[in-house]
């Protein structure tokens, strides 16, 4: 998995994107994406540190689709920030994709073990199973 952390930082670094990783945070501190300063702090001690790489990725797709949540959350309907957040997770997951498949057997692709595999939430299903969908029929 070192190697998806890797691949995702350059992506970051391409985009002019710096990431922190601390340790200086409690394990219930989620990571955040700062837009203006374009700063993704990810806290080390994550109670579940395979969650990590989607919340890495979950970041920076705030970051690559110019949502600046950090700054608006207080002026944010709920729906909005549902919305915004089903955008980012969606982009989250397609940067997960291509790693997931290059790991796994054609035979054995699925969703729950895309869910597995990243620690995503649980609600996040039906988005991974049409993303992995949209993404075999475009690319293979």
């Amino acid at each position: 998995m070192e190697h998806i952390l890797s691949q995702l930082t350059e992506i970051a670094h391409q985009k002019k994107i710096t990431i922190f990783w601390t340790k200086s945070l409690s394990a219930t501190a989620p990571s955040i994406a700062c837009a203006k300063q374009k700063i993704i702090i990810m806290n080390q001690n994550w109670t579940r540190p395979h969650e990590l790489i989607f919340q890495l990725a979950h970041e920076l797709a705030h970051l690559l689709l110019n949502d600046p949540t950090d700054q608006i959350l207080y002026h944010t309907s709920a729906s909005q920030l549902i919305s915004i957040e089903y955008r980012t997770n969606q982009l989250a997951i397609r940067l997960l994709i291509p790693f997931y498949l290059n790991e796994t057997a054609k035979s054995v692709i699925n969703s729950q073990f895309f869910i597995q595999s990243f620690g995503l939430p649980q609600h996040c299903s039906k988005l991974v199973e049409q993303e992995i969908a949209h993404y075999l029929a475009e690319f293979h």
